[in-house]
């Protein structure tokens, strides 16, 4: 499944939309599925094993490395990071997407 695939929202499953309140809580559960890859990152960082359980009953291990490929800068932290690379399979877990600023920070 392509980036672009990933996007599309989550259904409204009861238990998803329980697990995006958890994951995203300072946002109306809808409104957190409507972007699966940010949705995903969220996941990661602050979901636990039951709510990567509801998660993937939808998408594919292969579709949470792809959202981790394109993992917005700033939401996972690095232990979490790290743990999930090596989790879904990486033989190496890359660097962590960075913020840039300006054209100096490339």
């Amino acid at each position: 499944m392509s980036v672009a695939e990933l996007t599309k929202s989550l259904p409204d499953d009861p238990a998803l939309l329980d697990a995006a309140k958890r994951i995203i809580w300072f946002e109306k559960p809808e409104g957190a599925l409507t972007d699966a890859v940010r949705f995903f990152a969220y996941t990661v960082a602050y979901g636990g094993n039951a709510d990567m359980d509801v998660v993937l009953r939808y998408y594919s291990e292969a579709d949470m490395r792809d959202a981790l490929r394109n993992a917005l800068p700033g939401i996972i932290p690095e232990s979490k990071w790290v743990r999930r690379h090596q989790q879904l399979g990486f033989a190496e877990v890359p660097p962590m997407p960075q913020r840039h600023f300006g054209l100096h920070d490339r």
